[in-house]
């Protein structure tokens, strides 16, 4: 009589674990990989805190495929760490980055674009003692 054991079930994390990361660039949006991206040489710590700011979804997709690691009942994800795999994928989402010179230039526009125009009046909430003082 033969006997057979069971295989032990792989955990879910050790499943996500063994993913590549040519499998799950396919599952990350535009958005998740130029996120990301932008995440490639940042520090540990800065890169950790700044998924955490993620939605809730984001971060669960995360760690569905294996990117991140947290305790879910830590909805401020302050448990979020990046695993081995979260790395390798950081490091390849960096070519969806936008250009550091693609974001100065964006963030001058936005400034820009926030900046009265020259010549033009600025309303103000200015009271007629503060005018009266300034002239």
């Amino acid at each position: 009589m033969s006997l057979t054991v069971p295989r032990p079930r792989r955990s879910r994390s050790s499943q996500s674990l063994a993913r590549s990361v040519d499998q799950v660039l396919p599952s990350l949006t535009t958005e998740l990989r130029q996120t990301l991206g932008i995440l490639d040489g940042a520090p540990r710590g800065i890169a950790e805190l700044t998924i955490a700011t993620l939605g809730l979804g984001s971060r669960l997709t995360l760690k569905g495929l294996g990117i991140v690691e947290f305790n879910e009942s830590d909805l401020e994800a302050t448990s979020l760490k990046i695993t081995k795999l979260g790395h390798e994928v950081i490091a390849a989402c960096a070519q969806y980055a936008p250009a550091r010179e693609e974001v100065a230039a964006a963030r001058e526009r936005a400034v820009a674009e926030a900046s009265p125009v020259v010549g033009e009046p600025v309303e103000a909430n200015v009271s007629s003692e503060s005018a009266a003082a300034a002239s």
